[in-house]
């Protein structure tokens, strides 16, 4: 019972506040999104139940951070969603020996909390993540709407040799960077529609990338 009601206020804090996040909230949920990523990297490379389902408790007690709702930004059928925690769960489970009952009850808990915190609204500011697979030579577009007045950001985590491009609602270029370690985009939007966000892979080899977008009130 105190579990619940804990979940209910936390639902009802969430869902009804306005308030934009710090920019120390901000950088604080950015690094909880890095953790996430990097504890799903290893957890699939190592097929760990254990770090998976330490992704997935981050995920559920944070529903601010939010899987990227653009289209394009399906997943591919060879690249797991490691901003999903339901399928973060349904791996977990499967990396998992039947006989380990404790481990199971943990995953039944936390799948029943994903479902609860899915149905809360957020509002004010979250940042979306997506993690992306980009084969050599390759590159990935999502086209996502922006509304006026609003501060976006873009941030892509990778390693090197990747591009990231932001266009306006008419296709023309209002932003590319190709920095070594991260690329960070700001974009003052005057405008609502549809943008479309490029990542380029300008290497010969397969990078996995993380991308983050924050979008708040100007």
């Amino acid at each position: 019972m105190k579990r619940q009601i804990a979940l209910i206020a936390c639902a009802l804090f969430l869902g009804f506040s306005a308030v934009p996040v710090s920019a120390q909230e901000s950088d604080d949920l950015k690094d909880l999104i890095q953790q996430v990523y990097d504890l799903a990297v290893q957890g699939h490379e190592q097929r760990n139940p254990i770090l998976l389902l330490q992704a997935a408790e981050i995920l559920i007690l944070h529903p601010e951070i939010q899987v990227i709702d653009a289209l394009g930004a399906e997943d591919e059928e060879d690249s797991p969603n490691y901003f999903d925690a339901l399928s973060l769960l349904d791996a977990a489970e499967g990396y998992t020996p039947i006989d380990l009952f404790k481990w199971r009850k943990k995953i039944d808990h936390l799948r029943a909390d994903a479902t609860f915190y899915q149905e809360m609204t957020v509002k004010g500011s979250s940042i979306q993540a997506k993690n992306f697979d980009l084969p050599p030579n390759s590159s990935k577009r999502l086209t996502k709407p922006f509304y006026a007045n609003h501060k976006v950001i873009l941030l892509l985590r990778k390693g090197y040799d990747l591009q990231l491009s932001v266009y306006n609602p008419h296709a023309e270029v209002l932003h590319q960077t190709a920095d070594e370690r991260e690329c960070l985009i700001r974009v003052p939007v005057t405008e609502t529609g549809d943008f479309g966000i490029e990542i380029a892979n300008l290497s010969n080899s397969r990078k996995r990338c993380l991308l983050m977008i924050e979008n708040a009130l100007e």
